[in-house]
């Protein structure tokens, strides 16, 4: 997993203006940006059912159509609108679904992450222990069979030493 601990606002999908008014998308900060400028024009009167580009980027595909997404730049007390090019509206598209996919690796989205995760851990922690049993039998198995052997040679030596001896005993 990843951590996107470094961001203040880790599960909001997008982050907000200094105000905290508004949600902002990439082209909030584009339109500020002059080699982007050619991708805004202000957003003309006759704009099909404007909508806030933030509000446009959570609707599905089917309630988009006929809605004109819009930037809205705060100049001084007025708000003025633009619209954007589709490779603009494409873009904080993109911006936003790749932050949601962040979320998702980070397990911020996803609650069940988390619970995998743990799963995994324990599945992997069980695996190791078998894993450590079975070794621990098998050394145990060793060293019975190495303590049987010595035992085994040790009865012999006695054996034959105690037969020494009585042969000892015998020749005297």
């Amino acid at each position: 997993r990843i951590s996107l601990q470094g961001n203040p606002h880790i599960d909001e999908t997008m982050g907000q203006d200094a105000d905290a008014e508004r949600p902002l998308t990439a082209a909030d900060w584009a339109i500020g940006q002059q080699r982007f400028r050619t991708n805004f024009e202000p957003l003309s009167a006759d704009a099909a059912a404007p909508v806030a580009l933030h509000e446009w980027l959570q609707l599905d595909a089917r309630s988009r159509d006929r809605k004109t997404p819009y930037v809205a730049v705060a100049a001084g007390d007025e708000e003025r609108r633009y619209s954007m090019a589709p490779a603009m509206i494409e873009m904080a598209g993109q911006c936003l679904q790749g932050w949601q996919t962040l979320q998702e690796l980070a397990g911020i989205v996803t609650p069940f992450t988390e619970r995998l995760e743990q799963e995994i851990r324990a599945e992997v922690a069980a695996e190791h222990q078998a894993e450590l049993d079975a070794q621990s039998e098998a050394s145990e198995t060793r060293v019975r069979e190495i303590q049987e052997k010595i035992e085994v040679e040790i009865a012999s030596k006695i054996r034959s030493r105690l037969m020494q001896l009585a042969s000892r005993k015998r020749d005297r």
